[in-house]
């Protein structure tokens, strides 16, 4: 209704004008038609397929060798300012190429879920408090909508055994969250504003004269900018005919591209695919001379718009990616990391962000790895100690 009445765009791209304004409501459609597919019938119906649970008896060992990562990932990302909202990440040396190969943030998800037990270990909370901590520091907001979402996983599933003082700790911690949601928030906002220009001090400056009401009214608009995709579809469908000419003569690359995988093939062949559509998006439509590095979502229904040739290979590259991913899912954590993988294609797919959900698929492969390694050592340390 908002950009109907309006004839304005809203979210990232705040007050830009529609071209095709009778569309709104046709987009709308397919944009919700698209959500409820995607994560229903067809998630529903992949997660089906029976996959036989792996045998993990590594996993304590996994939770050191993880905080390990996160805290020199914690340090590098402190001493060199990369991998932070808003900033370069081409920053830090050729250091910052180990954390391309580790994705630590999303190996902590994976633990996150599968590590949690009915008595949470110290070395669990330790990972965890590490993890906030990191997150905070590079002004990152989109972490909060993981944690509690897999707080209310927790809660549903197990809520027959939960006792009554259980519920009320977790009622506590929903409010907790809702307190101090817009703190984080303007914390956020402050990291990427200027944190290089004024340092810690102009954090704390922030912090010390907020305005809770009005960081309240922003964390709300942010996180509902965040969620929807129509204003980002919207701009896609109006713009469709010039993003095709980008794309075809390989100005801007496709959705096939997006991911560490495809660019290092690329450059190995001497290929140049084109600019990354999520930065084009921003650098060509609304500012080329930014200082901060931002991105806009692309939306999962937009590259439909294109050509038929992308409707055809389209949802069979989402199928396969999303495949592999439960797959893995299934085999390392079974129906609870599967609640993960749900939510990551929530987030990542239905937005269009596929190197993000690449990422992700490729910590499944890298925790099923180290994992694997992990239990066949306490497997023959186990046999040791019994010949011995």
């Amino acid at each position: 209704m908002v950009l109907t009445d309006t004839g304005l765009l809203i979210g990232d791209y705040q007050g830009v004008l529609i071209k095709y304004k009778e569309q709104v409501a046709y987009l709308l459609t397919l944009t919700i038609l698209s959500y409820y597919i995607v994560c229903g019938p067809v998630f529903s119906c992949i997660a089906k397929i029976k996959v036989k649970l792996s045998t993990i008896k590594g996993l304590n060992s996994f939770a050191y060798l993880l905080l390990f990562f996160q805290v020199l990932f914690f340090a590098f990302n402190i001493s060199t300012g990369s991998n932070t909202a808003g900033t370069d990440f081409q920053t830090g040396g050729f250091i910052r190429l180990l954390w391309l190969f580790l994705p630590v943030d999303y190996l902590f998800y994976i633990y996150y879920f599968v590590g949690r037990e009915t008595k949470v270990n110290k070395i669990y909370l330790v990972n965890v408090i590490v993890f906030i901590l990191s997150m905070l520091s590079r002004g990152w907001l989109g972490w909060t909508l993981v944690l509690l979402y897999a707080e209310l996983c927790f809660f549903f599933c197990s809520h027959k055994s939960i006792k009554n003082k259980k519920k009320i700790n977790y009622l506590i911690l929903l409010c907790f969250f809702l307190i101090v949601a817009p703190l984080v928030f303007s914390l956020k906002v402050q990291l990427r504003a200027d944190l290089y220009f004024s340092g810690i001090g102009g954090v704390v400056s922030t912090l010390s004269n907020i305005d809770y009401i009005q960081s309240y009214n922003n964390f709300i608009a942010s996180f509902l900018s965040r969620i929807q995709q129509l204003s980002n579809v919207v701009f896609f469908y109006d713009h469709k005919q010039e993003l095709y000419k980008f794309v075809s003569s390989e100005i801007v690359s496709n959705y096939a591209w997006e991911g560490l995988p495809q660019q290092t093939v690329a450059k190995l062949l001497g290929l140049a695919p084109g600019v990354d559509m999520h930065v084009f998006l921003y650098s060509h439509y609304i500012s080329s001379s930014a200082e901060a590095v931002t991105t806009f979502q692309v939306g999962f229904i937009s590259w439909f718009f294109l050509d038929t040739l992308s409707s055809v290979f389209y949802p069979l590259y989402v199928l396969i990616i999303i495949g592999l991913s439960l797959f893995l899912s299934k085999k390392i954590g079974g129906e609870k990391l599967c609640a993960l993988t749900w939510i990551m294609i929530f987030l990542s797919v239905m937005c269009g962000w596929y190197n993000a959900y690449l990422v992700y698929l490729q910590a499944l492969i890298t925790f099923y790895f180290i994992i694997g390694l992990l239990t066949l050592i306490t497997q023959e340390k186990a046999k040791g100690n019994h010949n011995g």
